[in-house]
């Protein structure tokens, strides 16, 4: 009887840590990569602007909408222009592109980052407007940033705007 409960509660411990060395932290916050070469923020200034809509990412559609990117194909995949893709590491790097439309006109970002949680990637977008008047339109604010590689999980946004 004793050597049964011994082997439930060895049992319970290594199913236990089992799960727990699994999984990654939950609550961890991953910033963007500030160090991109120049190039890298040039192309998506340039593809993703603050107060045009965009001549090369979304054209089709005017919805919120959130793309993870982890190769070059697939960057290539959602851009429509001519000019020469910038070179990304997509062994060690993510690319986070998306829209959302805005209930006034033209926002930036001034922060973002991510929280991981057990089943989600929770990107944090702080936005702040360009004027101080509040304009009675909507505009589309893009965002974009390039990541440590990220795992495969459900990316929700989350806009707060100052």
């Amino acid at each position: 009887m004793l050597s049964d409960f011994k082997s439930i509660l060895l049992l319970s411990l290594l199913f236990t840590l089992f799960f727990v060395s699994g999984c990654e932290k939950k609550g961890e916050t991953i910033y963007p990569t500030d160090n991109l070469p120049e190039q890298v923020t040039l192309f998506f200034e340039n593809s993703l602007p603050i107060v045009t809509e965009s001549p090369c990412f979304f054209k089709s559609t005017n919805e919120d909408i959130v793309y993870v990117v982890n190769s070059n194909k697939e960057l290539q995949a959602l851009y429509s222009c001519k000019e020469v893709l910038p070179e990304i590491d997509f062994s060690q790097y993510s690319i986070i592109i998306g829209q959302k439309r805005m209930p006034n006109s033209f926002y930036f970002v001034a922060d973002q980052k991510i929280v991981v949680s057990s089943r989600a990637l929770e990107l944090n977008v702080v936005a702040k407007t360009l004027s101080e008047g509040v304009w009675p339109a909507f505009s589309t604010m893009y965002y974009w940033g390039v990541y440590p590689k990220l795992p495969n999980k459900v990316v929700n946004v989350n806009v707060i705007i100052k």
